[in-house]
């Protein structure tokens, strides 16, 4: 039976320098179903297959202080949080 939502987490425990791009390959989605992905402040539609065969996008974590609209200390030990919704 398929279900309509998911929570992905990515962990990561230590930083390394220049580290690759992640993309993490789902399992169990609905080839034919449109998810609305929300994650790290941003939203965005995708097919099952596309989250299943290219994989979730994991934004890049970059050692050191990072200067957005909130100073932000980022490096060991971070993780993120991707909220999945079946949607028509």
């Amino acid at each position: 039976m398929k279900k309509g939502e998911a929570i992905v987490v990515f962990y990561r425990l230590l930083a390394k320098p220049n580290p690759p791009f992640v993309r993490l390959h789902l399992k169990g989605l609905d080839v034919s179903f449109k998810y609305e992905v929300k994650m790290e402040k941003q939203t965005q539609v995708l097919y099952g297959d596309e989250l299943m065969h290219i994989g979730l996008f994991i934004p890049p974590f970059y050692m050191g202080t990072v200067k957005t609209e909130e100073t932000v200390m980022i490096g060991d030990y971070v993780s993120c949080l991707a909220v999945l919704k079946a949607v028509d």
